[in-house]
């Protein structure tokens, strides 16, 4: 009698055929990034007219006894060699692609294409999804737009994950509602699940705002319905631009600084973001709390110009775009992107799990030595040598841990 993986649920389902097991696919870690990131991010949703995501490079004979993943924005130099420096990790999930046109050769000469060659050696494959990513349901323009549309945008009480270790059925839920193409607000607000207390650090309270595509996807995947290019955020009542920019102010400084810990030393380095949320106004906008009230928001992390093209809005808050007629809240390019890679960490290590356990040929639920959300964050490695290339010129603000940041003034 075959074994039931229904409860698996997507991701059972086959992936593409480029990625079928086959003599060239012999790394399981690699094949479980890619069936994870084929739930998390299908690659239909990308745009493919000038944007190169999927499997990057793929190293011939896999890292022996690899059997984590490492997430950054950008594959740079320093990135590479931190991902050499941590053995057990055997592929790299880099938001930005590292390839974007045609190459004439791979040469030591260039910096990319040596990070690059050097990890093939390593025998660490690299995949990139980049506007996958950004077009998915519960991706990265979903969550900045969640985070933009909060009202009141005010950081809860601190709390810490627990999840009853016996109740495997509970765990495996937990993975599962984790791996699937939901925000992770929606996740953690479960209340459906008892043994579950969600993490605040990374959630907002307020009502519920309209939040729509800016360019729906033609691509029809399961679970990404509502799936697109940017977010238009329609306020439930209208409000001051200082406000937006308070929230974007507390969502980047909780972003970064929430994962200060043991579990990883993401974003350490980097200073108080607070210098780099940046507001160009519009003259009706220049009043503050006395000026013009804003009810559309659009939303695109990295750079939003072209998305923002044929779109009226009070606001546009991305990572970098040129100044018009409207207000921009200014991000920088990658600090727009890279408070999201925890959101992937929770969802990718899920995945990962569940990927594994499928392709083990075992029935029901993985089993609970660990918690599970423990058990899935153990195969997710979220760099800290990865930073936006852009710099404070200003004298730096000291890094504050996440406990000072919550506690009142």
């Amino acid at each position: 009698m075959p074994e039931d993986h229904s409860w698996m649920g997507p991701l059972q389902a086959t992936l593409p055929k480029s990625f079928q097991r086959s003599a060239t696919l012999e790394d399981e870690l690699l094949e479980d990034v890619l069936r994870s990131m084929h739930v998390i991010a299908p690659l239909a949703l990308a745009d493919t007219t000038w944007d190169n995501v999927g499997l990057i490079s793929q190293a011939p004979v896999p890292r022996k006894g690899a059997d984590k993943v490492y997430l950054a924005i950008d594959l740079t130099e320093e990135v590479a060699n931190d991902i050499l420096s941590k053995p057990k990790v055997g592929a790299a999930v880099i938001y930005h692609p590292i390839i974007f046109r045609p190459l004439k050769s791979l040469t030591l000469a260039d910096s990319q294409q040596r990070s690059l060659l050097k990890l093939i050696q390593a025998g660490v494959s690299v995949y990139c999804p980049h506007t996958s990513l950004d077009a998915a349901v519960g991706g990265m323009t979903d969550w900045l737009a969640k985070a933009v549309a909060q009202s009141p945008f005010s950081v809860l009480e601190s709390s810490d994950w627990r999840v009853n270790e016996s109740a495997d059925q509970q765990d495996s839920q937990l993975l599962r509602n984790l791996a699937m193409p939901f925000t992770i607000a929606t996740i953690l607000k479960d209340e459906s699940t008892e043994e579950l207390e969600y993490n605040p650090d990374l959630i907002f309270a307020g009502s519920r705002p309209v939040i729509k595509p800016i360019i729906p996807s033609e691509a029809k995947q399961a679970g990404h319905e509502g799936a697109g290019m940017g977010r238009l955020v329609t306020l439930p009542k209208p409000d001051f631009l200082d406000t937006v920019i308070s929230h974007m102010r507390e969502f980047v400084k909780v972003g970064t600084e929430q994962w200060t810990g043991d579990f990883t030393n993401f974003a350490r380095d980097l200073h108080d973001p607070g210098n780099v949320v940046r507001v160009a106004r519009a003259a009706r906008h220049e009043n503050g709390f006395q000026g013009k009230r804003i009810s559309k928001i659009a939303v695109c992390p990295g750079s939003g110009g072209s998305i923002f093209k044929n779109v009226e809005a009070d606001v546009y808050v991305t990572g970098e775009l040129s100044h018009k007629h409207s207000s921009v809240v200014l991000l920088n390019h990658t600090n727009s992107e890279r408070p999201y890679l925890p959101i992937l960490a929770l969802r990718l290590g899920a995945a990962l799990e569940l990927a594994r356990h499928g392709r083990q040929g075992a029935s029901g639920p993985p089993p609970s030595g660990k918690p599970a959300l423990q058990q899935a964050l153990d195969r997710i490695v979220v760099g800290n040598k990865d930073r936006d290339p852009i710099e404070d010129a200003g004298p730096k603000r000291p890094m504050r841990t996440l406990q000072e940041m919550l506690s009142p003034s």
